[in-house]
């Protein structure tokens, strides 16, 4: 006959709401799902053997490295526009307006 190492899933009430929040086997903190509350968990409630504690990264690291693809992705996109319409028109122009010119240039090299 085995037995679990861990307690099951016990019944807590949100300390801020009253909402119920289950807590799983791992970890000390539960988080409310209604009101986003988190709080310790009473030692009765704990996991009786050592926990294993998974590092979870923060979401607003995440959200900030997000941004920073993004903004990477619109200058190379902005740079790509720029290379490829602005400068074939900006060269156009400068080599029309010495064309137009190109006719005098015997009367300016005598």
């Amino acid at each position: 006959m085995s037995t679990s190492v861990f307690q099951p899933a016990h019944e807590l009430s949100c300390p801020n709401c009253g909402a119920p929040c289950t807590l799983s086997a791992f970890g000390n903190q539960v988080e409310c799902e209604y009101c986003g509350t988190r709080f310790l968990v009473p030692a009765t409630h704990r996991p009786t053997a050592p926990v294993q504690v998974i590092e979870m990264p923060d979401p607003q690291v995440i959200s900030l490295q997000a941004q920073t693809n993004v903004a990477r992705w619109v200058k190379w996109i902005v740079i790509i526009v720029v290379v490829s319409t602005v400068l074939p028109v900006v060269c156009s122009i400068v080599f029309g307006v010495c064309g137009a010119f190109a006719g005098l240039a015997p009367i300016f090299l005598r």
